[in-house]
C-alpha cells in the first residue's frame, strides 16, 4: 500500500486585519464554493507572499493559483512565491505527488486587499508633491538650518513612519525636521494600514551651506 503525501501550506505573511485559519494536518482547510471572510488568509495587493509545504524528499510540487497575480516564483518546487495583483477573491493551491504516483492537494483560500497610498507634500513657494518611486522625485531647496514641515496627504493609512534621510526619524502624520548639516537627504515616508500593507513616497531636501536671513522685530516706539 503506497501512503498518500499530505501538503500543508503555510504563508511568510501575518495580517491582522482577518482572523487566519487554524488548520491541522489531520483536518485541513478546504475552501469552500462561496467562502466566509474570515476563512480566507489575508495579503495585500501589489505584493510578494511565499508559501511552503514540508518538503518530502524524492516527492514533486506543483504551485497553482487562482485569481489576481501578477507572478509566481517556484512553482515546481515546496516554496512557491506569488506576487498578488488588484483585490479580491483568490486561492493558493499545491499538488504533491510521490514517486509512486500518490497525490493529494491543499488549498488556502485568500482576500487580496487594498494597499494604503503614501503621498505628502512640502509647502515651498507653493506645495511641492512627493513621488513614489525614488527616480525622478521632487527635490526642495532650503537654507542651512532651516525646518521643513510635512503634510501628509495619504489614503486609507492607520499608521505612519517617517526617515528624514539625516539619521532622525518620526512616526507622527505631519511632523517637521530641522536640518543642520549642508548635503542632500532623501526623505522617505512609508504608510501601513490594518492590514500591515505597506506604501512608500518620496521627496529629495537640498540643504545649502548658507544659513538663511534672520528676521527681527523692530520695536514700536
Amino acid at each position: 500500500v503506497n501512503v498518500a503525501p499530505n501538503p500543508l501550506i503555510v504563508s511568510d505573511f501575518d495580517s491582522d486585519c482577518v482572523t487566519d485559519p487554524v488548520r491541522e494536518k489531520e483536518n485541513r482547510f478546504i475552501a469552500p464554493q462561496k467562502p466566509d471572510l474570515f476563512e480566507c488568509e489575508t495579503v495585500c495587493e501589489d505584493s510578494p507572499v511565499t508559501y511552503t509545504t514540508p518538503n518530502v524528499a524524492g516527492n514533486t510540487y506543483q504551485w497553482t493559483v487562482i485569481g489576481a497575480y501578477t507572478s509566481i516564483s517556484g512553482a515546481t518546487t515546496n516554496s512557491a512565491t506569488v506576487t498578488w495583483g488588484s483585490p479580491g477573491q483568490a486561492y493558493v493551491v499545491v499538488t504533491e505527488t510521490t514517486p509512486a504516483g500518490c497525490t493529494q492537494t491543499d488549498t488556502t483560500c485568500i482576500v487580496i486587499v487594498d494597499k494604503p497610498i503614501a503621498k505628502f507634500e512640502v509647502d515651498h513657494g507653493g506645495p511641492i508633491g512627493s513621488s513614489q518611486t525614488i527616480v525622478g522625485a521632487n527635490t526642495i531647496e532650503i537654507c542651512l538650518n532651516s525646518t521643513v514641515c510635512f503634510n501628509d496627504l495619504s489614503s486609507g493609512a492607520s499608521s505612519w513612519s517617517w526617515d528624514f534621510g539625516n539619521s532622525n526619524s518620526s512616526n507622527l502624520q505631519n511632523p517637521c525636521e530641522t536640518y543642520t548639516t549642508p548635503g542632500n537627504y532623501l526623505v522617505t515616508q512609508i504608510v501601513e494600514n490594518e492590514c500591515h500593507c505597506l506604501d512608500t513616497s518620496y521627496i529629495n531636501v537640498k540643504v545649502r551651506n548658507e544659513v538663511g536671513p534672520e528676521i527681527v522685530c523692530q520695536n514700536v516706539v
